[in-house]
């Protein structure tokens, strides 16, 4: 005979009570859910620094010190160059005439200083520099173009072989207005010059003859006052 099996009392809920239990723990997961996601975001992931590669122990060499060259300046270097037994040296000013179909003022030139032309008129010029006044500069520096130009043409004129054209403006007592234009040229960087270029040398003393004084001989009588008096007196 088999032994019969006891039954299971089953305890009787409300399904209120089982409804409401089942919120309560959809609620707690979720609670626990959102603490992990909120200590998740907190966390700030450092990043981690990569050893670098051990280097090789290398043997020091001694190496001979190294003295550092002296900064020069870049000198430009001149247009004209001619070369004389192997060595460059600063050719010779050449000075062109005027073409034959101008017709100009004689005594205004033309120069290419550094391959820039200008229209100029040269007060004088020697082995080192050309000094001259540039009427391209009259503009910027409000200098009254055609009073130098009538100056220079009347100096030209008349004294263009005594004397720069220089002193003719300080005559007129332009001297203040004209040094605005005035410029000094070196002569290694002046590649063309036409026109004309006088040349007057300046600070030369020419030595001067004087006649010295010589001693009355005895037996001279000197008169004084003229010969002429006893005809003009009254």
């Amino acid at each position: 005979m088999k032994p019969k099996k006891k039954a299971v009392k089953v305890k009787k809920t409300d399904k209120k009570t089982d409804k409401k239990a089942v919120v309560k723990k959809k609620v707690v997961a979720k609670k626990k859910v959102t603490k992990k996601v909120v200590k998740r975001a907190k966390r700030v992931v450092k990043p981690t620094k990569k050893a670098a590669p051990k280097k090789k122990a290398t043997k020091k060499v001694a190496r001979p010190i190294q003295r550092k060259k002296k900064s020069t300046a870049k000198q430009s270097k001149p247009q004209r160059v001619a070369v004389d037994n192997g060595r460059r040296t600063a050719a010779p000013l050449v000075v062109e005439p005027y073409p034959r179909d101008y017709s100009g003022l004689p005594f205004l030139t033309l120069i290419q200083f550094r391959k820039q032309p200008m229209l100029v008129i040269i007060d004088n010029v020697n082995d080192q520099a050309i000094k001259a006044y540039v009427l391209d500069l009259c503009g910027p520096e409000h200098v009254n173009e055609e009073k130098v130009i009538g100056a220079a043409q009347e100096w030209f004129e008349k004294d263009n072989i005594n004397f720069p054209v220089s002193i003719e403006f300080s005559r007129r007592g332009m001297t203040e207005e004209t040094s605005r234009i005035y410029r000094t040229f070196d002569v290694e960087f002046v590649s063309r010059v036409i026109g004309p270029a006088p040349e007057f040398p300046m600070g030369v003393i020419k030595s001067v003859k004087r006649r010295r004084r010589k001693a009355v001989p005895q037996g001279v009588e000197i008169q004084q006052g003229s010969m002429l008096n006893e005809f003009f007196t009254t």
